[in-house]
């Protein structure tokens, strides 16, 4: 039993001193803003396709996330973790995370919208929301590790 808390302590330790440190929190911003830099390409996108085009609004959703990924990926990969290691790993590491993303994000707008009765944009906020945390620290743990 002992040995669990002394563990449980440790395990917290660790986290807290890799995530709560001066680089962490410079490269946490600077996500934020790849984030909200990508949303608005994203978020223009959608609003273009549904609205002008009359696209379906989760059609629109789709492309519009796909122009975010690659945004995303490169500004991150570039600017935020100044990765040097195999883009190749990366990418295929990414799209898992971005097919994952996808269904997870659609699914939330699709209930959200069709069967609860939010308004689909809020629905879409509310999604990029979500996915920004769990993003973060699968970039910095799994990703530009």
């Amino acid at each position: 039993m002992a040995s669990n808390i002394y563990f449980s302590k440790s395990f917290l330790k660790k986290i807290y001193k890799e995530f709560f440190n001066i680089k962490t929190l410079k490269q946490y911003m600077k996500t934020i803003i790849i984030g909200l830099t990508s949303a608005v390409f994203d978020l223009f996108l959608y609003k273009f396709l549904n609205e002008s085009v009359n696209l379906w609004y989760v059609f629109s959703h789709c492309a519009g996330f796909f122009v975010g990924f690659w945004i995303s990926f490169l500004l991150n990969r570039f600017w935020t973790f100044k990765s040097k290691d195999n883009i190749g790993k990366q990418l295929s590491s990414y799209t898992l995370l971005f097919f994952f993303n996808l269904a997870f994000s659609t699914s939330f707008i699709y209930v959200f919208t069709n069967i609860i009765g939010v308004n689909k944009d809020i629905s879409k906020l509310f999604t990029i929301g979500i996915t920004s945390v769990w993003n973060f620290v699968i970039y910095k743990k799994v990703i530009y590790k």
